[in-house]
């Protein structure tokens, strides 16, 4: 980023042999990365896989990275050298960007963040027969993971057991 800032302060011109070969090989790479950057999103929502739509967002961030790069090129075979530096300096926001995503959808996950606010769980204990008082109420996991507790709770009943995990896998 910080030859970006230098090579476009200072009107530096890139040398560049830029052939159709390369800008056909880039086009490509450019058509690959949104196919799978778009097959990862659709799988990733569908099994609730954050790090499958963490992966999509990289990849999201390559196509990015290799449009840019594309438009660079075009531009600076076309007499626009100070293209090249700007379009670097975008990339690097991009990717920024896209790693700020990243993190704040992620975090959450990895700091087992609630899943169900308190107060419902407490409302809803507090209307079993017999509950005198809920506190200390706490979720954990990911929003649609919940129904491992029903599992749980079914289970536990049906045996007489004092505690029995569930542990979810995704199913297509």
């Amino acid at each position: 980023m910080r030859n970006a800032v230098v090579r476009l302060l200072a009107h530096s011109v890139p040398v560049a042999n830029i052939d159709d070969g390369t800008l056909g090989i880039m086009g490509a790479s450019l058509l690959a990365g949104i196919s799978i950057a778009r097959y990862e999103s659709r799988l990733g929502k569908r099994l609730g896989s954050d790090l499958i739509l963490a992966d999509a967002a990289h990849t999201r961030s390559d196509v990015l990275t290799t449009l840019a790069v594309l438009v660079g090129l075009v531009a600076i075979r076309a007499g626009h050298p100070l293209a090249d530096p700007v379009a670097t300096l975008i990339v690097a926001v991009l990717i920024a960007r896209t790693g700020w995503e990243i993190v704040r959808g992620a975090v959450p996950v990895l700091v087992d963040e609630r899943t169900v606010e308190p107060q419902r769980i407490q409302h809803l204990a507090m209307a079993v027969e017999g509950v005198r008082s809920a506190y200390g109420i706490r979720s954990r996991g990911r929003p649609g993971a919940v129904f491992a507790e029903e599992t749980e709770r079914r289970v536990t009943d049906a045996l007489g057991a004092n505690e029995v995990v569930v542990h979810v896998e995704p199913f297509e």
